[in-house]
């Protein structure tokens, strides 16, 4: 199950928009939910937004999501100007991508005293560039650290569940 075109654009533009309005005098109050392990809809809106920012032209935004220190991958604890070079060179590889979740995330409080959350989520995904085409699906396991304020990305990794190729001209 993917995003039509006008569902994605309006979302990219919500994005676009908040990252260039000033910034509140104080960042948004989300209640917590009376329960442990109950998502909140605001994170679970924060996962979509965040799998939909892949698909822009824009690592800005999508480095935007993460904390300034993520254990990011498989590369260990990094900065959050690492992800952005990680980000180019990745769009350098795949110009033409798109990614779509394959079902709601799965967003939990795991922690409320230190206010981090774990979001599960399955997505598919295409990528080409000028020799081949890969597409398949993941689940990405993620960390939210100041989830009932200021969300950001702390953790990320990714499992593969499928992956196939084809040669492009073929």
């Amino acid at each position: 199950m993917g995003y039509g075109r006008a569902e994605f654009s309006r979302r990219a533009a919500r994005i676009e928009t908040a990252l260039a309005s000033p910034p509140a005098a104080s960042p948004p109050v989300i209640t917590p939910s009376p329960s442990v392990g109950e998502p909140t809809p605001d994170l679970t809106q924060f996962v979509k937004d965040l799998i939909e920012s892949g698909n822009l032209a824009n690592p800005e935004v999508e480095t935007s999501f993460y904390a300034d220190e993520v254990d990011y991958f498989d590369n260990g604890k990094v900065t959050k100007a690492f992800i952005l070079e990680d980000m180019k060179k990745y769009d350098q590889r795949w110009p033409m991508r798109r990614y779509w979740l394959d079902g709601e995330p799965k967003v939990r409080i795991v922690d409320s005293g230190r206010d981090i959350a774990e979001a599960v989520v399955r997505l598919q995904f295409v990528a080409q560039n000028g020799r081949k085409t890969v597409w398949g699906s993941c689940e990405n396991l993620i960390f939210i650290q100041d989830a009932s304020t200021n969300p950001k990305v702390m953790y990320v990794r990714s499992k593969l569940l499928s992956r196939h190729q084809k040669p492009e001209g073929r």
